[in-house]
This record gives structure tokens, C-alpha cells and sequence, in this order.
């Protein structure tokens, strides 16, 4: 900016659930939430993404989404927030492990 302008400063985001290192059984339904604010400005949106992939936005606090149907694998979650002046801030990841329910725990066993 120019003389007597103060520069942006980015919003901050961080996840609060799941924690990292968690584990579910796929199909797996994913509750993921987050806090963000932004000093000079308004948080516009927050968007949630596993990898590359956007798994959800949310407009409004408290900012979360369910990401369902999950498949098993291992997942890496990133957060992006908008601020005010669509600054863009991409927090640390947080690595979530989802397994298969083994087939044989489906099965009664006869003795």
C-alpha cells in the first residue's frame, strides 16, 4: 500500500476436530471443523480440503462440514480461509486414517 496504509495481515485458521492421527471405518462419515478469524477484516469463507480435493466450504461460523461416504485410505486435511481482501492462508495438515472393516468381523463364527 501507500503511505499511511497499513498492510494486510492474514487470517488465521486451525483445525479443531478430527485430530490428526485419527482413524475411522470407511464408508466413513468425516465431521471436520475449524476456528478462523481475520484482525483486520471478516473471514469470508473457509474451505476444507483432503489433498487437492475440496471436501467442503463453509460461509458461516462456527465453520465445519461432514465429508461422507469416505473411502479407506490414508488422508491428509488442509484448510484454506478468504479474508478481507481475499487474503488466502492454507494452515498445517493434519494426516487422518480411514481402514475397511474386515470381512470376517461380519461373519459368526460355529464352533
Amino acid at each position: 500500500g501507500g503511505p499511511g496504509t497499513a498492510p494486510n495481515v492474514p487470517p488465521t485458521v486451525s483445525l479443531t476436530t478430527p485430530v490428526g492421527g485419527a482413524t475411522f471405518t470407511a464408508p466413513a462419515t468425516m465431521a471436520i471443523a475449524a476456528t478462523a478469524t481475520d484482525s483486520d477484516g471478516t473471514v469470508a469463507k473457509v474451505e476444507f480440503y483432503a489433498g487437492q480435493t475440496r471436501v467442503g466450504t463453509d460461509t458461516t461460523s462456527p465453520y465445519a462440514v461432514n465429508w461422507t461416504g469416505v473411502g479407506a485410505g490414508t488422508y491428509v486435511l488442509k484448510l484454506a480461509v478468504a479474508g478481507f481482501l481475499l487474503a488466502l492462508f492454507e494452515t498445517a495438515t493434519a494426516k487422518m486414517r480411514v481402514f475397511r472393516v474386515p470381512e470376517f468381523l461380519g461373519v459368526a463364527l460355529m464352533l
